[in-house]
């Protein structure tokens, strides 16, 4: 997908994510989601990341928020639903755009049926973003320290 520069302004991107502990595949993720329009940026709440990995976060929602809109790049960050599957998020949002993490297979999974429910796979399109590193600075690895 290539868009014009005109064109990138008027693209709602959303991405999802922890983010907790940020770090630069974090960073490397938002930027590359950023050059393809507006962003915003889904931050999962404490029972979203303990329903997925299992465990709590490092840190609170709050302060992963406050970690995104301290990058002073405009990002908009905002809670994630705490309600896992209603997707409440693509009707606030209304993407045009959803960029994934490499390693986010079984989201992309969800989120490509979610559209075909709301026959909305032919407005919003999905795609994958390149690693930064591939694993060396992904966050399972890091969490691990």
């Amino acid at each position: 997908m290539i868009l014009m520069a005109e064109d990138k302004k008027k693209e709602r991107v959303l991405v999802f994510g922890t983010f907790d502990n940020l770090h630069e595949g974090h960073i490397n993720f938002l930027k590359q989601a950023e050059s393809l329009g507006q962003l915003t940026v889904v931050v999962a709440p404490e029972s979203a990341v303990f329903a997925l990995k299992g465990r709590n976060p490092h840190l609170f929602l709050k302060e992963r928020l406050q970690g995104i809109s301290a990058l002073n790049n405009g990002y908009r960050a905002i809670a994630g639903d705490e309600k896992q599957g209603s997707w409440d998020v693509l009707d606030k949002v209304k993407p045009n755009i959803i960029a994934l993490g490499y390693d986010q297979d079984i989201l992309k999974e969800e989120i490509d049926l979610e559209l075909k429910k709301r026959n909305l796979s032919d407005s919003i399109s999905v795609i994958t973003l390149k690693p930064y590193k591939g694993d060396e600075l992904h966050s399972r690895w890091l969490n691990r320290c």
